[in-house]
C-alpha cells in the first residue's frame, strides 16, 4: 500500500524550522502592509532593524530549500510546480496589485535552482561536502552587490562592474537588472543561487544524524506549516490583507 502524504516519513526538525520561518514572514509582511499599504508609521520598520529581519527570514528559507535536495527524488517536479506558483503570483500582481508587480521574487528564483539542481544531481554528488560549501558561501558573500552593480563583502566594495552590463531589460533574473527594473520582490540567482547551494552541502554531513533522520511527521503546528508552505505562501498575504481591511472596517485600524 502506498503511503498518504500525510504518513510519508518528514525530517521534522526541518519542517519546523520552515514553519518557523513562515511565522517571521508573516509577521513581517504584516508589518510591510501597516506601513506601506494603511499608512501606519512605524519608524524602526525602514531602520536596520527590520533589515535584518527580512534577511534572516529568507535566508532560512532558501538554506532549508537546498538542504532538502538531500532527501528529495523528486527535484524537477517540484521546481516546475515552485516556478508554475511563483508565475502565477507574477500574473495574480499584475492584475491586481501592478505597483508592486513580483517579476522574479523568491519562488522563481527556489524553482530555477530546484530544476537546475534536478539537471547536475550527478555532477553535484561527486563533489566534496566541504568544498562545495566554502566556495558557494564565499561566491554568495562576494557576489551580494552584484545586483546594485558591485562586488564587495560586508559593505566594502572591491569592484564596481561595468553600467554596460545594466543596460539591458532582460538580464535580471541572472542579478543584471536595468536602472528602470522594479519588482515588488526581487531574488536574482545571482547571489541567490550559492546560498541554494551552500544549505544543500552544508546540510549533506548532517544528514546521517539522528535528529535530522526521517521520521513519521509531527502534529506540531509549526511542522504542519512547514509541511505546507508552499501554499501558506502563496496564500499568507491575501489572508492578512483581509484581516487588515476587516479590521479597518470596523475602526480597529
Amino acid at each position: 500500500m502506498r503511503l498518504s502524504k500525510t504518513d510519508r516519513p518528514r525530517v521534522r526538525l526541518l519542517d519546523g524550522l520552515r514553519g518557523l520561518s513562515l511565522v517571521s514572514m508573516a509577521t513581517w509582511h504584516t508589518v510591510f502592509d501597516l506601513v506601506y499599504i494603511f499608512g501606519i508609521s512605524i519608524p524602526w520598520f525602514h531602520q536596520l532593524p527590520s533589515l535584518l529581519w527580512a534577511q534572516t527570514t529568507c535566508w532560512c528559507f532558501i538554506l532549508i530549500a537546498g538542504a532538502c535536495l538531500n532527501y528529495g527524488q523528486r527535484t524537477l517536479q517540484r521546481g516546475l510546480m515552485v516556478f508554475g506558483c511563483a508565475l502565477m503570483l507574477t500574473l495574480v500582481t499584475y492584475l491586481f496589485m501592478p505597483e508592486l508587480l513580483i517579476r522574479f521574487g523568491i519562488l522563481h528564483m527556489m524553482g530555477c535552482c530546484m530544476l537546475l539542481a534536478a539537471l547536475i544531481r550527478p555532477l553535484l554528488k561527486k563533489i566534496p561536502w566541504g568544498i562545495g560549501f566554502a566556495v558557494c558561501a564565499l561566491l554568495f558573500v562576494f557576489l551580494y552587490s552584484m545586483p546594485k552593480g558591485a562586488v564587495g563583502f560586508l559593505g566594502f566594495t572591491f569592484l564596481s562592474l561595468p553600467s554596460e552590463l545594466y543596460s539591458t531589460s532582460f538580464l535580471f533574473p541572472i542579478g543584471l537588472p536595468s536602472p528602470r527594473f522594479a519588482s515588488g520582490d526581487y531574488f536574482p540567482l545571482i547571489p541567490w543561487i550559492f546560498l541554494f547551494f551552500t544549505g544543500y552541502f552544508g546540510f549533506r554531513p548532517l544528514k546521517k544524524r539522528k535528529v535530522f533522520a526521517a521520521t513519521k511527521p509531527g502534529k506540531n503546528p509549526l511542522e504542519f506549516m512547514g509541511r505546507h508552505s508552499l501554499i501558506i505562501y502563496l496564500l499568507h498575504q491575501p489572508v492578512i490583507l483581509g484581516i487588515l481591511l476587516l479590521l479597518q472596517y470596523v475602526e480597529l485600524l
